[in-house]
């Protein structure tokens, strides 16, 4: 509600918030349609393009889902879920976290050579520098 009270302080509040709205609703179908997308890939044993099938069950199991959290613990409830849901991917990160450091102090740093010009010869050429004349191409 407070974006939208944000946006009533401007010109063409209504036309704002109703934009507002759509981006938002396109947001969240975007998301859920990547989600399901992912799940269907995932459940069919990593094929790139899962069957629409598997990729409409997979979208409906998840709107019902987050349907029924709001329905019996409103916002909050819908919340709480995904937190308790995102808990576990807390410990895989840490160790994520805690290989990268390991690979880091296990790895040595080679600092690189500085490549050094090459001195330049007179412009022309050779010829030049024993006073002949360069051949003209013709």
């Amino acid at each position: 509600m407070a974006l939208f009270t944000t946006l009533e302080q401007f010109p063409l509040a209504g036309v704002t918030s109703f934009l507002v709205i759509v981006l938002v609703s396109l947001f969240f179908v975007s998301g859920a349609d990547a989600a399901s997308v992912v799940m269907g890939t995932m459940s069919s044993r990593g094929a790139l393009e899962p069957s629409r099938p598997v990729v409409v069950v997979w979208g409906s199991l998840t709107g019902l889902s987050a349907a029924v959290l709001l329905v019996a613990g409103g916002l909050t409830g819908l919340q709480q879920a995904a937190i308790i849901a995102a808990a576990p991917f807390v410990i895989i990160m840490l160790g994520t976290c805690a290989g990268l450091l390991k690979e880091m102090r296990d790895e040595h740093y080679v600092a690189p050579v500085p490549v050094q010009p090459r001195p330049a010869g007179p412009p022309g050429g050779a010829a030049v520098a024993s006073g002949e004349m360069p051949a003209s191409p013709s």
